[in-house]
């Protein structure tokens, strides 16, 4: 009896604890903090913008040319080549900013020299070497351009030297016959390489317009004539009223035309044509190179090159006083086809395609 009460007290007093405190149901009690999971789920990588796209150089600091120098000069023959630490056939070694002599270059079949010894790294040219005037490499926006500075300067045949021109090598220098001083660097080609001061400055295959992709004025024009009689073997060329404009140019650079190129021989005036005041008699030739493009006539040296590189040594563009006049017109021998017209060069007006490109 006495347990009895014992025990329903030590209950009933317990129950009153509990609703003195609070009893903590499940819900109530602390919960277990969530699981991790084994394997984090990585977070997306960062944006990484895009690089700048990096502009084609023009000319400036970053442009580079192949250069070489002399190595041996054995009396009539000349050994060029690339030099250790200073030529780099990969990239051009040599600003486009400087002025260097052109390696000129007359491959001529010749036999190799006794005096000379063919060697992995030195092949024979069988042929002359020259050097052109200095040039600055942003002159040379082509192999073509460089190859008609030297056929302007040493005649037809003449061409830029190439890495690879020695017969026998694999390149880096070649033997021929000519004359070439010490202590001077020159440019010089490579074909498989864009180490040339033209990689600098290439551009798509078919630039449209031209002004755009080469980055020149696009308000440059040339000046240009056309047939005026043909009379057997003697051709009258000269400016049209209200078309040629000898004084600011007439075409546009974009349009792609011959260029009149002459040459002068000292023969006599067969009479076939009368000349005046205004169609004078040349004493040569004239002929027409194939079309270009007005913005690739950089210098007066560069279209007198192609005329010399087409026709032949001696040859250069026709100029406006060629007739012995007041300009305007002349006459010589040659065949001109009727219905076209074509560059023509004038000294002492701003009206060439040089005059506009002048400094680009």
């Amino acid at each position: 009896m006495n347990r009895t009460f014992i025990f329903l007290g030590t209950a009933a007093l317990l129950g009153i604890i509990a609703l003195i405190v609070g009893v903590q149901t499940p819900r109530d009690l602390p919960q277990p903090e969530p699981r991790q999971p084994l394997f984090k789920t990585p977070p997306p990588p960062p944006v990484i913008p895009d690089p700048p796209v990096r502009p084609v150089p023009q000319g400036n600091g970053e442009c580079r040319g192949y250069t070489w120098s002399l190595k041996e000069q054995r009396g009539a023959l000349v050994h060029v080549g690339s030099d250790v630490g200073a030529s780099n056939g990969y990239r051009g070694d040599t600003s486009c900013d400087i002025a260097l002599p052109i390696l000129c270059v007359n491959p001529q079949n010749l036999s190799v020299s006794e005096d000379m010894q063919v060697t992995q790294y030195n092949g024979w040219l069988g042929g002359k070497v020259a050097l052109s005037e200095a040039t600055r490499g942003s002159a040379l926006t082509s192999r073509a351009a460089a190859d008609a500075l030297c056929a302007a300067q040493f005649g037809y045949g003449w061409r830029m030297g190439e890495h690879h021109d020695g017969q026998g090598s694999v390149g880096w220098g070649f033997t021929g016959y000519g004359t070439v001083p010490a202590g001077v660097r020159f440019w010089v080609a490579i074909n498989d390489q864009p180490a040339n001061p033209w990689n600098f400055v290439s551009r798509p295959v078919e630039p449209t317009p031209e002004h755009v992709q080469y980055g020149l004025n696009k308000n440059c024009l040339g000046y240009t004539w056309s047939l005026k009689e043909q009379n057997g073997p003697e051709v009258h060329v000269g400016s049209d009223a209200n078309v040629s404009n000898a004084y600011r140019g007439d075409t546009s650079c974009e349009k792609a035309l011959p260029i009149l190129c002459v040459i002068i021989t000292n023969e006599n005036d067969p009479g076939l044509i009368r000349s005046n005041g205004y169609n004078g008699w040349l004493n040569g030739k004239i002929a027409l190179t194939e079309p270009i493009s007005g913005f690739r006539l950089t210098s007066r040296a560069v279209a007198d090159g192609l005329c010399a590189s087409q026709l032949g040594i001696g040859w250069r563009m026709g100029e406006h006083h060629d007739g012995h006049g007041p300009g305007w017109a002349f006459n010589g021998y040659g065949r001109i086809p009727a219905g076209i017209r074509f560059w023509v060069a004038i000294n002492d007006q701003p009206a060439n395609p040089w005059n506009y490109l002048a400094g680009q």
